[in-house]
């Protein structure tokens, strides 16, 4: 029994980690305009304790992904259907202190008819 139950927690984990992806499309198209996000986040300061700052894009999209960066971090979350992303927040406090001080920037990729654009 043991045995089996180690067993489907070793392949539970494989199947999670094969799901996550944590880069960025490496092949996609610059579409030249910012991604219409709500709330929109740009231009603002945020204080190095504050919740992280999910959010969804705003235009039909098949995905979602943002790389957000600062500070020599980075950080990549993909959201589903909905198009909602949500930050996780022990590696939103992660880069939060790492980039104190500096400006974070959000590159947006959203996948359309089969292909990225950013």
């Amino acid at each position: 029994m043991r045995r089996y139950t180690l067993y489907n927690i070793a392949i539970g984990s494989i199947l999670l980690l094969g799901s996550c992806n944590n880069s960025v499309p490496s092949q996609f198209v610059e579409n030249g305009k910012e991604a219409p996000l709500y709330p929109d986040y740009t231009n603002i300061e945020i204080p190095v304790n504050i919740a992280p700052l999910n959010f969804r894009l705003n235009e039909e999209a098949e995905k979602v992904m943002v790389r957000i960066s600062g500070g020599g971090e980075e950080l990549v979350v993909s959201g589903g259907s909905d198009l909602e992303l949500s930050i996780p927040l022990k590696d939103w406090k992660q880069l939060l202190t790492k980039a104190n001080g500096q400006t974070l920037t959000y590159d947006v990729y959203a996948k359309k008819s089969g292909e990225w654009e950013h």
